[in-house]
């Protein structure tokens, strides 16, 4: 919708006409152009952001009230609501993820649901595990048989830099918190033989301590 200021003297316009045309004022001044539509970011580091920030701020309101009240306490919470407290505290720690194969929880790295992390309990357990390639995606078919303490699985690109997982190679999350089948499709994956490393995590900030993965051919 266009909205206009001064119509009898063409003063100015500001919004949208259609898919084709979008009113706005800059420096110099009033101005017409073609509609643009916002550029997703591409990199694969700007990608792993935009996929760990939308599941973790969507899990907020599925906290119970006692996880959500417990980042009252945390060390950041002085300048900052309880909601963005756990954002920034669980990002900060998943960014420092060492890259490594072994000894995940030794690095303290993973969210937690409540603060502070108390690094317990154990994760689920996977089988009859089947990864599917097809056009620049690949599915992997699982069944949980013993749920423990789960929250959710993490996918990571194994890149020729980045053998292990780093925060800048994650390409999906997806929660896993009851025992039965589960089919994840992980998208926009380059064409090729397609290495995928992923790590179970518990909603206390425990992992599984080490990686599995799989491989699957991706079509162009």
């Amino acid at each position: 919708m266009v909205n206009l200021k001064g119509p009898l003297h063409s003063q100015s316009a500001s919004g949208k006409l259609g898919k084709s045309l979008q009113f706005a004022s800059g420096r110099g001044g009033p101005f017409a152009g073609k509609r643009r539509k916002p550029k997703q970011p591409r990199t694969t580091a700007q990608r792993a952001t935009r996929i760990w920030m939308t599941w973790l701020t969507s899990q907020w309101k599925q906290l119970s009230d006692e996880q959500q009240s417990s980042w009252r306490s945390a060390p950041l919470t002085k300048d900052l609501s309880p909601y963005h407290s756990y954002v920034r505290f669980n990002t900060n720690r998943f960014k420092n993820l060492p890259g490594l194969q072994y000894l995940l929880q030794s690095f303290h790295t993973f969210p937690t649901k409540a603060y502070p992390p108390t690094e317990t309990g154990d994760t689920a357990t996977i089988a009859d595990s089947v990864a599917t390639g097809g056009q620049h995606q690949i599915t992997h078919n699982f069944n949980v048989t013993w749920l423990g303490w789960n929250w959710a699985v993490a996918y990571f690109l194994r890149t020729a830099e980045n053998l292990w997982p780093t925060y800048r190679t994650l390409v999906a999350i997806q929660n896993v918190e009851a025992n039965g089948p589960y089919s994840i499709t992980i998208a926009n994956l380059p064409a090729g033989s397609v290495r995928l490393n992923y790590c179970l995590l518990n909603r206390t900030g425990n992992p599984k301590n080490w990686w599995n993965w799989f491989t699957a051919t991706v079509t162009d």
